[in-house]
């Protein structure tokens, strides 16, 4: 509901993450959404013209914030490195490094093309803009993988671009999978 509201807003999807032309990590795209989860007070903290780990944006990017946390990950896990922690990652095929995406340029079709998901491991803070993964690269535990935090689970919870959320077998065809990571590959997408 964020991703859409900000798009509503801004007639597109934030980036993935913000980087310099020095490549100096800037923002992510949860701090982007912060005003639409309710965190307009977090988001007025950050100083947007300096670095998300400068000492002046330490304060705002150490905040918890419960709506990037998935309650099935165990509590220890709400920090990494002393910054709130996300236990989710945006599809990096979507949400692009210094890039925007508009949701007519999702031509597979917003119900088939995956936004963001859940992860199982590797998580980051919700300040750093790599905080992205390829789902293409399969469901795991690997730091580059989406996955469930639930080891029990078969499935992975997938934000799809549609604002749905699909429970996706994690013995998914991986051609599906590598076609619901595309935006715009015009794959045929078999059943998920």
């Amino acid at each position: 509901l964020a991703l859409h509201n900000y798009h509503d807003v801004y007639n597109t999807f934030p980036p993935g993450g913000i980087y310099t032309e020095k490549n100096e990590p800037y923002q992510s795209w949860m701090t982007s959404i912060l005003p639409f989860v309710d965190q307009s007070n977090v988001h007025t903290m950050i100083d947007q013209n300096q670095s998300w780990t400068s000492p002046a944006n330490q304060p705002a990017f150490q905040v918890v914030i419960p709506t990037f946390l998935n309650p099935a990950v165990e509590r220890q896990h709400s920090t990494v490195g002393g910054m709130g922690a996300s236990h989710y990652a945006a599809n990096s095929q979507l949400l692009v490094k210094n890039g925007i995406r508009q949701i007519q340029e999702i031509t597979d079709g917003t119900s088939n093309t995956i936004l963001a998901g859940d992860v199982a491991a590797g998580f980051k803070a919700w300040g750093d803009p790599d905080n992205m993964r390829d789902p293409a690269a399969g469901f795991g535990t690997n730091s580059d993988q989406f996955g469930s935090p639930v080891s029990q689970r078969n499935v992975v919870q997938m934000l799809l671009a549609d604002g749905s959320v699909r429970a996706i077998p994690t013995d998914i065809n991986p051609q599906t999978l590598k076609a619901l990571a595309s935006p715009d590959g015009e794959e045929t997408l078999g059943e998920f």
